[in-house]
């Protein structure tokens, strides 16, 4: 999650160190409420008093005020920069061999926040984040359960090689 949110938004969560375990449980309490509602036969998550749909609400709650703390503080950032000339956020600006300048910021957030005419509204954008920051996620979450279910089939493996013996 620290690599998604470095690179979407330039911000460190230190969700590795527990910086940011409140944000990572609401993901993950998101994602699962998400999943049972794709998988279920009766649309349970639809009724408002439903422990599902009081969870879902609370994560998705949890998610959007902590990506619309960090918008409004990349938002204060930019104005300063704009009011003081000063230098630009942080980013890669190098020069190739033909002399051409190439900014190489991944900042997808501040990418859409420097647009002169913005095309999404504060809404459209928090809406954004969510999309990047859970899709972001659920990739890694995919990724170790892979990694698992391989380290679970060696260990099968062994115990069957052993019993073989």
């Amino acid at each position: 999650m620290d690599v998604i949110s470095l690179a979407s938004f330039s911000y460190q969560l230190n969700a590795l160190t527990g910086g940011a375990a409140e944000l990572t449980e609401a993901i993950t309490e998101l994602l699962q409420e998400t999943e049972k509602r794709v998988f279920q036969q009766f649309p349970y998550h639809k009724l408002p008093f439903s422990a599902g749909a009081k969870r879902f609400d609370r994560a998705k709650a949890t998610i959007a005020a902590a990506l619309t703390q960090i918008i409004d503080e990349k938002k204060r950032l930019l104005m300063q920069e704009k009011d003081s000339e000063g230098p630009r956020a942080p980013h890669i600006d190098h020069q190739d061999v033909e002399g051409e300048h190439h900014d190489d910021r991944l900042d997808v957030l501040d990418r859409l926040l420097r647009v002169v005419d913005p095309v999404l509204s504060d809404e459209q954008l928090l809406d954004e984040a969510m999309v990047i920051l859970l899709a972001g996620h659920g990739e890694y979450k995919s990724k170790r359960e892979r990694e698992r279910e391989r380290e679970r089939e060696r260990e099968r493996e062994r115990e069957q090689g052993e019993r073989e013996s």
